[in-house]
């Protein structure tokens, strides 16, 4: 993200931070980790952590540049990998030491924070080859700025863009983003029925959980069901005000049975039935059951941007739309774009109605 500003505007921004107790809330809009020109998009539930004198970033910024490449093994061995430069970081996250281009390092500061792997910022982009500066804020917030050669705006510049303080035309030199989804002010209050299902667990269990990453950012959704065993899984899917069930695989039984099995051992936890099940099954769909079709899909080859844009010349002649999320990056990409909507022109909901 790129915005123009005046130096003069920077400095009166900059200035304010520094020396005036009175903008200690604007300063709360700085986003703590900036990537180039850029916010860390998740920076609300993957901020920024400082211990001590080192400062400490999730591993997935660094694979915010398209040509590093951020890998974890099954044995929690992360590699951070320049693919241009050649230059690496292989750390050991069971005994906190790395291997840093051939050499190696036997104290790694690493560390693992609401599931998300976290290291030593610093160390780590002076490895593989990046830039990074750090900047200490009024009330003794921190900011941090991971960078190459491609990055047209200081630290100080990026700071300043992101004050909510008064000053002269300070909106006026900001353009607005097209990128930002729009809707006409005439239109009424559009829908979004967002659908998933159960996430594999065990060696398959996905980076991306969508049902998990919905549950994060609080939207209401619809869970489809596939093995009532889980019982968290269940019970999650309950709370939602109305779930689903479905089977890819039914051996021996019809369609069905398989579903209704599927529909009885869930009952055992919710206490309720549902009739409500995935189009997955071709022309042979259980009887006694509501099938739900996805309008629109995001997947791991779909991106949120153009799903979204089919959703907007939909909205042109409908006033609702379901939408099924595959555990995928794209799909944690399109939850974020669907928590910042206005509730006023469009929502998000589950089957049963509620948000």
């Amino acid at each position: 993200m790129k915005r123009c500003i005046s130096l003069v505007i920077a400095v009166f921004l900059l200035a304010a931070v520094f020396s005036a107790p009175a903008v200690d809330a604007a300063v709360e809009n700085v986003p703590s980790i900036f990537i180039g020109d850029g916010e860390w998009y998740k920076d609300a539930i993957n901020p920024l952590i400082t211990r001590g004198e080192h400062d400490y970033v999730p591993i997935d910024v660094f694979g915010m540049f398209d040509y590093v490449s951020v890998t974890v093994p099954k044995t929690d061995n992360i590699l951070i990998h320049n693919t241009v430069s050649g230059e690496y970081i292989s750390v050991l996250f069971g005994n906190r030491s790395a291997a840093v281009n051939g050499t190696i390092v036997s104290s790694m500061g690493t560390f693992m924070e609401n599931g998300t792997y976290y290291v030593d910022a610093a160390v780590v982009t002076e490895a593989v080859g990046l830039k990074f500066e750090s900047q200490l804020l009024e009330g003794g917030k921190k900011v941090v700025r991971i960078s190459d050669d491609d990055a047209e705006y200081s630290l100080f510049d990026l700071i300043a863009m992101f004050l909510s303080v008064s000053a002269p035309d300070y909106e006026e030199t900001m353009p607005e983003n097209e990128d930002e989804p729009t809707f006409d002010d005439t239109v009424s209050q559009k829908k979004i029925y967002i659908l998933c299902s159960q996430s594999n667990t065990g060696v398959n269990k996905p980076l991306f959980s969508a049902n998990e990453i919905l549950q994060r950012y609080g939207l209401s959704y619809t869970m489809f069901i596939y093995d009532p065993t889980r019982v968290e899984d269940v019970i999650r899917a309950s709370t939602q005000g109305e779930y689903g069930v479905y089977i890819s695989y039914y051996g021996d039984k019809t369609v069905t049975e398989a579903v209704d099995q599927v529909n009885e051992q869930t009952k055992k936890i919710t206490h309720k039935e549902t009739h409500i099940t995935l189009d997955v099954y071709g022309d042979d769909a259980p009887l006694g059951y509501y099938v739900v079709e996805a309008d629109f899909t995001v997947n791991g080859v779909l991106s949120a941007k153009y799903v979204y844009g089919q959703i907007t010349e939909h909205f042109e002649t409908h006033d609702s739309c379901t939408l099924y999320l595959e555990d995928c990056w794209n799909s944690e990409q399109m939850i974020i774009l669907l928590a910042g909507l206005d509730e006023n022109k469009i929502i998000t909901q589950n089957l049963a109605g509620s948000k």
